[in-house]
């Protein structure tokens, strides 16, 4: 494994891109299921309150899909017969969907598959805590297998150090993003436009540059594994 500066900078690139698409689909879906698109952060959003609880769980279900997307596709890309290139993509598509973010939901008892679980369950659940261990088994079905299979193609004594770094290190990184969009100041400009308002905002444009900088990359990750 070759951990490189400019792979590491594409890494973290992806991560971002990756946790942004998941909050516009969250917000497409809202679009499209409620006729509004929630409130708005960097790397973070908020769901419109319907009281339609069906349009809650789509929309609810479709930050994930994109997470999940990713992670099957590099589930896909690290079977015995692809390319040590393939490999390299498949690995790096796993572990930018920060999975410390979904896991995080065996902590906290709170995720969007939680929250959509919950809607769909009666409001007499079978028992206490129903909804949740449904939905955190719903997690672990989805993720354990990429991750095993991610853990499983590293080698050496240190595939440990090596999957919890790869696990903390963007999930940190995306949390601090989080905060510093979160601040009402920041917020407020990211939201704004350049100029006139049917200009896109300076957080779309900000993606943009973000997608940039990562196709300018983006080589760099086919080169994680040497063989």
């Amino acid at each position: 494994m070759q951990v490189t500066i400019r792979y590491s900078i594409a890494f973290l690139l992806l991560c971002l891109l990756v946790q942004e698409a998941h909050e516009i689909a969250h917000m497409t879906a809202n679009k499209l299921l409620n006729g509004c698109g929630g409130v708005r952060y960097f790397l973070y959003w908020q769901l419109c309150d319907t009281g339609d609880k069906y349009s809650v769980v789509l929309t609810a279900f479709a930050g994930p899909l994109i997470n999940f997307l990713f992670m099957w596709c590099g589930y896909k890309l690290l079977a015995k017969n692809t390319t040590v290139k393939e490999k390299s993509y498949g690995f790096t598509f796993i572990m930018a969907t920060l999975p410390l973010q979904r896991l995080q939901a065996f902590v906290f008892r709170g995720s969007d598959e939680i929250i959509a679980v919950k809607k769909l369950m009666p409001s007499a659940e079978p028992f206490k805590g129903a909804a949740v261990l449904a939905g955190l088994m719903l997690i672990l079905v989805l993720m354990a297998p990429p991750l095993y299979r991610a853990f499983k193609y590293l080698e050496g004594k240190n595939k440990w150090f090596t999957i919890l770094a790869f696990l903390f290190i963007p999930f940190f990184v995306g949390l601090i993003f989080q905060h510093l969009g979160a601040n009402e100041s920041i917020r407020a400009f990211l939201l704004s436009s350049p100029g006139v308002s049917q200009q896109p905002s300076w957080l779309a444009l900000l993606d943009i540059v973000l997608l940039l900088l990562f196709i300018f990359v983006a080589k760099s990750v086919g080169n994680l594994f040497t063989r």
